[in-house]
């Protein structure tokens, strides 16, 4: 349950605990001014990648961005040890959040406590750090290392967790789900990068910024990258709202199913990032109706069954169509889009899945896609009333439809999520009524002469 008051109660409770350490770093003088060149340029490197240096990359399936400016604060214990280490992480942390809120912004200031917590959550991580590789001189110093880093990457990314999950109301589980590859990432590259600049920078000063070049190589290799993604997937849900527009009655049939599977994802509390993946794919399940032929796919009565076979080719060639594009297999959008007529007891199309077999993504898809279907008007139909389409739905669960998918749909519509969008399906089915269409906007008003 939300909980602002346990959220504050949790970040106090933080800055708390950083005080220790700070004070055993304040009470030197020689950590409270701090007058080496080295200890400057580590400070003006630290501050500048905490604020500009976000690189992003790919990684299973998903986009993934670290923090380069964590990977010169590990390579800062290694090299001052505890308390300028410290100091340092403290200034750039503080400076950057003070920084974030003088800058234009429409979210609004983070806030006294916010500023206080983010700097205590860091301090308290890179100190723990700092002690492990300033006083467990037993072990070696790679393995003091490496078992620095991970303690820093972890409590700092539980730290966090912990503050949101308490103001947000959001489990434990879903953000772990939700940020358990990013965190992943995060260790696996900036322990590694954090040794090897402490090593490099001790035996080879000047030779240290060499580490930008292949950095930057990957930054701006993945941007690339990215940007042709970006076309592709854009040229995909063109093809896809064109397919669409064959047919005036179905004209943004495929926006609407992305919206309402995303309704139902979230109602599940599915993490953002799978949300994204079923809207993906909900903006393209009908893509294979490229395929199909006009006489069938506009015919304006009941379909005879060599009709209605050669049109269940679509879910099939959606699959193929999507499944050529890397991407897409990667994060299984051809599977998903094509798999939103399967059915829960094994009796759909193209596979026959049944039950657990049928993706997630799937399953959400088909509530969606006949909800939509019902309530819109067709060429051989009017639109059904809202309340019959909501209660067809509810007595395919177990048959048709996955019950799970079916109870967190009731609970949204309850809630009113779909109404606005229902609302305005009915107008245009008003105004389809009268013969207007998407291609034929309505005319504009024009005053008697």
């Amino acid at each position: 349950m939300h909980s602002t008051k346990g959220a504050s109660v949790f970040q106090v409770a933080v800055c708390c605990a950083s005080l220790p350490p700070l004070w055993l770093t304040l009470r030197q003088p020689s950590h409270l001014f701090p007058s080496s060149a080295e200890w400057i340029l580590f400070l003006a490197i630290g501050f500048f990648l905490e604020w500009r240096g976000v690189l992003p990359i790919q990684f299973a399936a998903r986009r993934v961005c670290i923090t380069l400016s964590d990977s010169v604060f590990l390579a800062a214990i290694f090299l001052f040890g505890f308390g300028r280490a410290c100091l340092l992480v403290l200034v750039v942390v503080v400076f950057h959040r003070l920084l974030m809120d003088l800058q234009v912004s429409t979210r609004p200031p983070l806030g006294g406590l916010t500023i206080v917590f983010t700097a205590s959550q860091a301090y308290c991580a890179y100190a723990l750090g700092a002690i492990i590789v300033d006083y467990l001189l037993f072990l070696p110093l790679f393995f003091r290392a490496t078992v620095a880093g991970l303690v820093v990457v972890n409590v700092n990314f539980w730290f966090m967790t912990v503050s949101l999950s308490l103001d947000h109301g959001i489990s434990l589980r879903t953000l772990w789900r939700h940020w358990q590859e990013p965190l992943f990432v995060n260790t696996a590259m900036l322990i590694p990068l954090g040794i090897l600049l402490a090593l490099l920078y001790r035996q080879a000063p000047l030779a240290a910024p060499l580490l930008a070049v292949p950095l930057l190589f990957m930054y701006f290799s993945f941007k690339g990258y990215e940007k042709s993604i970006e076309e592709s997937q854009a040229l995909f849900k063109d093809l896809a709202r064109t397919v669409d527009e064959r047919d005036e009655y179905t004209s943004q049939h495929s926006h609407h199913v992305a919206t309402y599977a995303a309704i139902i994802a979230r109602e599940m509390e599915l993490d953002e990032h799978e949300v994204k993946q079923i809207e993906q794919a909900g903006e393209m399940h009908d893509v294979g109706k490229v395929g199909i032929r006009d006489d069938v796919l506009l015919k304006p009565g009941r379909l005879v069954p060599e009709e209605f076979e050669h049109i269940k080719e679509h879910a099939r060639i959606t699959g193929e169509i999507l499944g050529k594009l890397s991407v897409h297999r990667q994060q299984k959008l051809d599977v998903v889009a094509g798999g939103h007529h399967e059915r829960w007891d094994g009796a759909g199309y193209p596979s026959g899945l049944k039950g657990e077999e049928i993706p997630l993504g799937s399953r959400i898809l088909a509530v969606a896609d006949v909800f939509d279907a019902m309530t819109c008007r067709r060429a051989y139909r009017g639109s059904i009333a809202e309340g019959k389409v909501v209660q067809t739905i509810e007595d395919g669960a177990g048959t048709q439809f996955d019950p799970r998918v079916v109870n967190a749909f009731l609970n949204a519509h309850e809630s009113g999520a779909f109404t606005q969008y229902v609302a305005c399906n009915r107008l245009w089915s008003i105004f389809q009524s009268f013969g207007y269409s998407y291609e034929e906007p309505l005319p504009a008003r024009r005053d008697p002469v």
